[in-house]
């Protein structure tokens, strides 16, 4: 079975690299560039995993996660998040905070992990 992971970040050469590796390890990758687009994507696809930036326009990864979590539909649904800053993620209802810059075997490892769970 194949996974649907969304990667949300404004940064759109990051945002490439995370699908691309993502791809390679054979999951369906789907992108946005903010969180409001990213509550569009989830709306539109069944999604089983967001890996999100924290520092967003419009939307921002805190806000993201709280309305995933406030939605019956998607409550469950496991999160990564994405930080210069994971002291400020600290109490947020996430699988995993990967502190920028991250290695990318990290990420890897992180997704399948929480991938296992669901």
């Amino acid at each position: 079975m194949t996974h649907t992971i969304l990667v949300v970040d404004d940064e759109l050469a990051l945002t490439e690299v995370l699908a691309n590796i993502l791809e390679y390890q054979g999951y369906e990758v789907l992108t946005s560039t903010d969180g409001q687009e990213a509550l569009d994507v989830v709306k539109k696809n069944k999604i089983d995993l967001i890996v999100s930036d924290y520092m967003m326009p419009r939307l921002n990864g805190i806000a993201l996660c709280r309305c995933i979590r406030a939605d019956q539909r998607t409550s469950r649904m496991p999160m990564i998040m994405m930080s210069a800053l994971p002291n400020d993620l600290l109490d947020l209802p996430v699988y995993a905070i990967l502190k920028k810059p991250f290695d990318m075997d990290e990420l890897v490892k992180s997704v399948a992990m929480a991938l296992e769970n669901i």
